[in-house]
């Protein structure tokens, strides 16, 4: 499994080395391939050969010697797209976090393979923030090939417009649909616009959309779905990338290395075998080769919280709430009345869905965090989650502070993971790699990741992603307001703010809202 690490901040590494630097490292040990898989001699595969920079189907066969390609044989044309298999390069994903899979980069890997996935543009900053050099290092003895690249791509688009901008300028366009932002439905029009210009990417995906939906191969049937041409659609997932970060991965030419797929039609795009330099890593529905188990390693030395260690004394009755956006990073900056209690505390108020949002320093004892957030619609409960970006802190919404304890206390006593926890029932997804990845195979922890949204949802979430949005609360990047360990966060001012709005002190006790 071929993997681009792009390189994270400067601050992170040797000041001295150029961001362009490439970097290839093969860790043989890591992976065991079965042996009836043959590394030297020919094979033939037969069926349907599709150029996509011809945009033509043949009627052929590819032959590979050696992990590479030695002929292409072309026949007729074939306009058929439905009835395979169809023979194409591998696919690529253009930027993804592999942690926020919740997968060790080895299962992660398997799972791609299976999806048609050949190689992954890949960046570690999430357990770079929580390890520093250690979770680089973990991560490439994870990884076959390390490949480092300068930034002159953009992932982070949300509007058309301001993607056909930075494309008239001159940079590429990753267009990304994973499990916390789906952009497809605005960006697709670039596809067909800019074929050239234009990549797919996941950024992050979760285990359960990665298990059930695909990789990048449910990406691409996205854009079908919206209409975009085949042959464009095939170059923004197997060329673009390719060219664009130079990665030593073929394009179904002679001399290539024998990276292809084949699958059982250009719509469906579900895999049939997957080659690897010639090695034929998946044959539906087997892996063919096998992973040592993960290592565990870890920066997590948070004790656990007390109820009053998350009260909000009222020192005033308005309140800045953040207001979340389903499908969606950004955040809204809510002014509101606060609902206070008897003991003129701010508490949660289900009706008007304000609830209560914490946040634990993982790597050190310090007082909670708390503010107000709109639109998770918990009517009892709490959920919890330890992948917050980008410090992954511990961050909890929920109802009430007994709840809220219990669902931050699960994750503290594991390390990291994720839980939800309602009327004296709790489910934990551990995550012991880094607070961030679990050691479990893929089908074992997209079942407990779905159960456990589902338990969320069962408590009243409305989101579609509970759990991704919860994760992008803390990030103090993407507007409009955030919540980290210090603090809420006005990313308009760029400042650290406090919960309260304008103060109005209290005359009497008419002005509160009582539980």
């Amino acid at each position: 499994f071929f993997l681009m690490i792009r390189r994270p901040p400067r601050s992170t590494l040797d000041r001295s080395s150029a961001a362009s630097d490439v970097y290839k490292r093969q860790v043989s040990t890591q992976s065991t391939w079965d042996s009836n898989i043959p590394m030297e001699g020919s094979i033939t595969i037969e069926g349907n050969v599709v150029d996509i920079e011809a945009g033509l189907i043949h009627k052929g066969s590819v032959v590979i010697k050696n992990g590479k390609i030695e002929a292409v044989n072309k026949g007729a044309l074939v306009t058929d797209t439905e009835t395979g298999p169809f023979i194409m390069p591998g696919i690529i994903e253009s930027h993804v976090h592999i942690e926020d899979s919740l997968l060790c980069p080895q299962e992660f890997a398997k799972t791609a393979i299976s999806q048609g996935t050949v190689a992954c543009v890949c960046d570690p900053h999430e357990i770079a923030n929580v390890m520093g050099i250690p979770g680089i290092e973990y991560m490439i003895e994870n990884l076959d090939k390390y490949i480092s690249a300068g930034i002159s791509t953009d992932h982070e688009c949300f509007a058309y417009e301001e993607a056909k901008e930075k494309v008239m300028k001159g940079m590429k366009i990753i267009v990304r649909d994973g499990s916390a932002a789906h952009n497809m439905e605005a960006l697709h029009k670039l596809i067909d616009e800019y074929p050239l210009e234009v990549m797919l990417c996941t950024d992050d995906i979760h285990p359960d959309d990665l298990y059930a939906k695909g990789h990048i191969n449910h990406v691409m049937r996205l854009a079908l779905g919206h209409g975009c041409k085949l042959f464009n659609v095939l170059r923004a997932a197997c060329i673009n990338p390719v060219k664009h970060y130079k990665i030593p991965v073929g394009l179904l030419k002679v001399g290539d290395p024998a990276d292809l797929i084949t699958v059982d039609s250009l719509t469906k795009l579900n895999t049939k075998s997957s080659y690897i330099n010639g090695k034929l890593v998946f044959d539906s529905p087997n892996i063919k080769f096998t992973v040592t188990k993960p290592k565990i390693v870890n920066n997590f030395n948070a004790s656990p919280i007390k109820e009053d260690s998350i009260i909000v004394k009222a020192e005033s009755d308005i309140i800045k709430v953040i207001g979340v956006v389903d499908k969606d990073l950004i955040t809204k900056k809510l002014i509101e009345k606060a609902t206070i209690s008897e003991k003129k505390e701010i508490v949660s108020d289900t009706a008007r869905d304000i609830l209560k949002i914490v946040v634990v320093n993982r790597y050190f004892d310090a007082k909670p965090s708390v503010s107000f957030i709109h639109g998770f619609g918990l009517k009892t409960g709490a959920i919890a989650f330890s992948i917050s970006h980008d410090a992954h802190n511990i961050t909890c919404v929920g109802v009430s502070d007994k709840d809220i304890v219990t669902a931050i206390n699960l994750i503290i006593s594991v390390k990291g993971g994720a839980s939800a926890t309602a009327n004296g029932k709790s489910i934990l997804l551990p995550l012991p790699i880094g607070g961030l990845m679990s050691e479990l195979s893929t089908p074992e922890v997209a079942k407990l990741y779905q159960e456990i949204q589902d338990f969320s949802r069962s408590m009243g979430c409305k989101l579609t992603s509970p759990f991704p949005t919860l994760a992008f609360m803390g990030l103090t990047v993407i507007p409009e307001i955030k919540i980290s360990d210090r603090g809420l966060f006005d990313v308009n001012t760029f400042k650290e703010t406090s919960i309260f709005g304008d103060k109005q002190p209290f005359i009497n006790q008419t002005e509160y809202y009582f539980l």
